[in-house]
């Protein structure tokens, strides 16, 4: 009798203090996902991607390549680039690459790396349908975005009825949130790998657009393009790359980066971001004492083209940056991403603070120009 009073006690206890914390407004910690559950109802929509490099195209890209001076920082790249593809021209005529990738439509457009389908001039697709079957299609590229190492490649499914992965939304991600990812590394087929988000935010190539997801689930080579799963089931990321010889350390394309242009990749082949000419930082208190500013935090304006869209509206250097679009600006990197998620011929409102007191600017945003390089 003693023993079911303490016992009532305690459950009214434990519910007393859950009460206690949702009216405080916080919500319990999220638990470990349902890995079984998100490889049951995923696996199938990741494929491997199996490229082949045929040995002239290959040899005269190459040697384009590394005649081509533009940009400097790619010499070295292409010298080492070339000389690995040499031995090829002895020991056989085709040349062979294995990454991963992700049905996101049901006619069988796949999403993976740039990076995997570089320099294909053959491409299969190796995948699972919804009946089980094993099947092998012949794709083809339809986008590709170099920048953000992402493309799209489109499958031939016949009369296969594919399997597809729903795209979540990268920006809900926090640090420490659990994330799947699935791929064939080391040519290993459909391998699962389990971790948290441990960074958000990085650049590896010192782009502006470069925005990658640093998570700690292991990644080898032939994880490449393979897809990251949040909680729910759905695709966050495009895993791109890993660190060697750290193999629980890997960075991934966010969702945030690519579905914004997913339409323009299959249209027109690449994204259209949007230009606006300025050249920004972030305000430091030892920047805003060095230049004698009114603020010690926000976005400086720091270089105005004079033919842009900000030069033709007015945009001065000096300018300090408050909100885009009605909505505050956090820093340089939120600002940058701002003008390149919006659509070209957009007409903007910038606010700055010009000598103390605010302005609004009404930029219309032009295509952002593709660079100069050859292959």
């Amino acid at each position: 009798m003693q023993s079911a009073i303490g016992n009532r006690q305690s459950a009214i206890l434990l519910i007393t203090l859950l009460a206690g914390l949702a009216t405080a407004g916080e919500a319990p910690p999220p638990g470990f996902p349902d890995v079984r559950g998100i490889v049951r109802a995923r696996a199938k929509s990741v494929v491997k991607i199996e490229t082949t490099e045929h040995f002239l195209p290959g040899l005269f890209r190459r040697t384009v390549r590394l005649a081509n001076p533009f940009p400097l920082r790619s010499i070295i790249g292409d010298a080492l680039s070339f000389t690995f593809f040499l031995p090829s021209a002895v020991l056989g005529r085709l040349r062979k690459h294995v990454g991963s990738g992700v049905i996101v439509e049901a006619d069988g457009h796949v999403l993976t790396n740039h990076h995997v389908i570089r320099d294909a001039d053959e491409i299969t697709v190796r995948c699972t349908d919804a009946d089980g079957r094993k099947r092998r299609l012949k794709g083809r590229v339809v986008g590709k975005d170099k920048l953000i190492d992402a493309a799209l490649v489109k499958a031939e499914p016949g009369k296969a009825r594919l399997v597809t992965a729903p795209l979540g939304d990268s920006d809900q991600l926090e640090i420490g949130d659990w994330v799947v990812a699935i791929g064939q590394p080391l040519n290993l087929t459909g391998t699962v790998t389990v971790g948290i988000v441990s960074g958000r935010h990085r650049q590896l190539d010192a782009n502006n657009i470069e925005d990658y997801l640093q998570i700690d689930a292991a990644v080898n080579p032939g994880n490449s393009g393979g897809p990251v799963f949040d909680a729910a089931g759905r695709v966050v990321g495009l895993v791109t790359l890993g660190i060697f010889p750290a193999n629980d350390l890997g960075f991934a394309v966010p969702t945030a980066l690519i579905r914004p242009w997913l339409d323009d990749l299959k249209t027109h082949g690449r994204p259209r971001r949007s230009y606006l000419g300025i050249t920004v930082e972030d305000i430091t208190p030892y920047l805003a004492e060095e230049r004698d500013l009114d603020a010690d935090d926000g976005v400086l304006v720091t270089r105005v083209r004079l033919l842009s869209p900000a030069g033709k509206v007015g945009f001065r250097r000096g300018d300090i940056i408050v909100s885009v679009g009605g909505k505050p600006v956090e820093d340089a990197r939120d600002f940058q991403m701002r003008i390149l998620r919006a659509r070209p011929g957009t007409v903007l409102p910038i606010t700055v603070r010009r000598d103390g007191e605010p302005l609004t600017l009404r930029p219309t945003l032009s295509r952002r120009r593709r660079p100069f390089r050859i292959f």
